[in-house]
């Protein structure tokens, strides 16, 4: 579960082996000083390169508190410098979670409102979706990196229509 600004989400998986959530209210904030605190410079170097700084640090910010929420109990916990996006140097390939782990962690975040941002992780070692299929955001699926998985989405208040800015990750090299 997250809270942030009166707005919470609640993330419910079932056969998922780990599962973490994080709602953060995005605003103005000295993005560049608050980094270095948390982000691996090839985090930086990609905050730096969006378009959008404001989206780029809230995204990388909420995926790497729901990674660390989703870490288990039993194991040591790894900090938020461990946890949240890679990319392969040597391969060019697209970014990557690294998550507390080595297993396949996937991950969806998307700008809720103008000022709201989601991400959602989890780990299964089963092939089933953790989520059920709905049709409040359709995903194509032989282009998702999360083939039959969707969030459901259930608003009250004032929201707008559909989600924007969704990207989809995964841990793992060929998804």
């Amino acid at each position: 579960m997250s809270h942030s600004a009166g707005h919470a989400a609640l993330a419910i998986g079932w056969e998922v082996d780990a599962l973490g959530v994080d709602l953060e209210h995005a605003r103005p904030r000295p993005f560049a000083d608050l980094l270095p605190a948390f982000a691996r410079p090839e985090e930086e170097a990609w905050w730096q390169q969006s378009p959008d700084p404001c989206q780029a640090f809230y995204r990388l910010w909420t995926l790497k508190e729901a990674l660390f929420k989703a870490q288990s109990a039993d194991a040591e916990p790894k900090g938020l410098m461990a946890l949240g996006l890679r990319r392969p140097v040597a391969t060019g390939q697209a970014w990557r979670l690294q998550g507390p782990d080595e297993r396949d962690w996937r991950g969806i975040s998307a700008m809720l409102s103008p000022d709201r941002m989601l991400a959602c992780v989890w780990v299964s070692s089963v092939e089933r979706a953790p989520f059920p299929t709905d049709s409040v955001l359709d995903e194509t699926s032989h282009t998702s990196p999360t083939v039959g998985t969707t969030l459901r989405w259930v608003r009250h208040g004032n929201w707008p229509p559909e989600a924007s800015g969704v990207m989809h990750f995964s841990s793992h090299p060929d998804a």
